[in-house]
């Protein structure tokens, strides 16, 4: 992250953050949902897998927040 960082683009880095966030969270429980209705073993475990892939991007949303918020407070 730049050392200098604009009001504006503080702004956008949260948004985008945020909504990455979102998106990721809300697409693993859509699908944790609906897996409880997929019979096919192979299906369920691939959309497992996918469900799965979100938390590194909520993680990294969370990061990038983070370091947002410590570039604010300098």
């Amino acid at each position: 992250m730049s050392s200098v960082l604009s009001g504006r683009e503080l702004a956008a880095e949260i948004r985008a953050e945020t909504a990455a966030r979102a998106a990721a969270v809300t697409a693993r429980l859509i699908i944790e949902v609906n897996l409880k209705g997929i019979t096919d073993p192979v299906l369920a475990e691939e959309l497992g897998d996918a469900a799965a892939a979100a938390d590194p991007v909520a993680e990294r949303a969370d990061a990038i927040v983070a370091a947002v918020r410590a570039e604010v407070a300098r």
